[in-house]
């Protein structure tokens, strides 16, 4: 079993970026989810056609112009845009996937906590004192 999974289906919020897409969702950890923004190609789709580039909230401070760590933010920066396609010998494309990732950290400073999925887990029906009829689903987290 993967430690991780991450699954782009379930969002906070997404923001296009020209030819990339900046992601703010949950890296599903066996010690529960974990806010994240997510870095991708926008015309991929599938997960077989790229590498997702992942900051994890618990280090968003990397990419802080005031407290971060510049090194770190620059090395990351540099391998996120080769792993996006992006020609790393450019260094506007280090700038430009810096640049992203900084425009979001407030967005993913504010991810709430993620939804929990729900599930039908019995119907119910109620007759009023008029004899109308109320039916619905019981639902049950997951």
């Amino acid at each position: 079993m993967n430690d991780h999974v991450l699954d782009l289906t379930r969002t906070a919020w997404k923001q296009a970026h020209g030819d990339l897409e900046a992601i703010g969702t949950w890296l599903l950890h066996r010690d529960g989810p974990l806010p994240c923004l997510v870095l991708k190609p926008r015309n991929a789709q599938r997960h077989d056609q790229f590498i997702p580039c992942v900051v994890l909230q618990k280090n968003a401070w990397v990419w802080s112009e005031a407290i971060g760590d510049g090194a770190e933010a620059a090395r990351t920066a540099c391998e996120f845009a080769g792993a996006l396609g992006l020609d790393t010998h450019n260094s506007t494309n280090i700038i430009r996937v810096a640049s992203i990732i900084r425009d979001h950290i407030g967005d993913l400073l504010s991810i709430p906590p993620m939804p929990m999925e729900r599930e039908v887990v019995g119907e119910a029906t109620v007759t009023d004192e008029r004899g109308r009829v109320t039916e619905g689903e019981i639902m049950a987290r997951v």
